[in-house]
């Protein structure tokens, strides 16, 4: 095996708690992505991963990889194709379902050349919050091996937590300026147990933190996500922190 991609085990727990340690020495989204896209590379052993970002309520994309590249404004025009294509197949695709047709006339050559370009094989959306930020783009493995079925069920879930922990970034970020990012998403509970559930405060990479009112008064709180309460160790960690 290469030595370059051995030190990250492809499991998604191994995985999500690399991108989490990665949270606190990150400044900026764009750091993170670059971050990140090396951790997952290193997991996935690709020497190609590349990162789309849009920041919910702009218009403009950051293109991020494991090795940088120049953000040419053509080239982040281009990669907002990619974005239109998982808005209608939102559980991504591969390079192999766009030659055997999934896309048709011009929009499947420009998806085609777009992909080969950034030399991606497979394309794994990020969505938080019924939201769609961006995007994972997979190269191909250094020992041609293809991704089996298990392998991109859980690049889908690493993609829900990388974006998780973006939106976490964003909203520390933000909150300097007085706007958080999680404002700007819709869709709390009425009510979590005895109280009134008005707003989201934020997102992290296990849980959601909701803002609660009852006759006490205001209350943070926080609720663990699906993806942790289907797994028993981070049920564990989520109880501990």
């Amino acid at each position: 095996m290469d030595m370059r991609f051995n030190r990250v085990s492809f499991e998604y727990e191994s995985l999500a708690d690399v991108l989490d340690d990665l949270l606190p020495k990150c400044m900026t989204a764009e750091d993170y992505c670059h971050e990140a896209a090396q951790t997952i590379g290193r997991a996935a052993q690709t020497e190609d991963v590349s990162i789309i970002l849009r920041r919910p309520g702009q218009r403009g994309l950051t293109v991020t990889g494991a090795t940088p590249r120049p953000d040419s404004e053509n080239l982040i025009a281009e990669c907002q194709v990619l974005i239109e294509d998982l808005e209608e197949q939102p559980s991504g695709f591969s390079l192999d379902d766009v030659l055997e047709g999934w896309r048709r006339g011009r929009r499947q050559t420009t998806t085609l050349q777009l992909m080969r370009s950034l030399n991606a094989s497979v394309v794994v959306p990020l969505h938080s919050q019924r939201q769609l930020i961006g995007a994972i783009l997979l190269g191909p493995r250094v020992d041609e091996r293809n991704y089996t079925r298990g392998e991109l069920t859980t690049f889908g879930r690493v993609a829900r937590h990388l974006a998780a922990n973006l939106l976490q970034i964003l909203n520390r970020s933000a909150a300097i300026v007085g706007n958080r990012v999680a404002d700007r998403y819709p869709a709390c509970p009425e009510r979590i147990g005895r109280f009134a559930i008005d707003r989201i405060l934020g997102e992290g990479g296990m849980a959601y933190v909701f803002r609660g009112r009852s006759h006490d008064g205001l209350a943070a709180i926080k609720v663990c996500n699906r993806y942790v309460q289907s797994n028993s160790k981070l049920m564990e960690r989520f109880h501990r922190e």
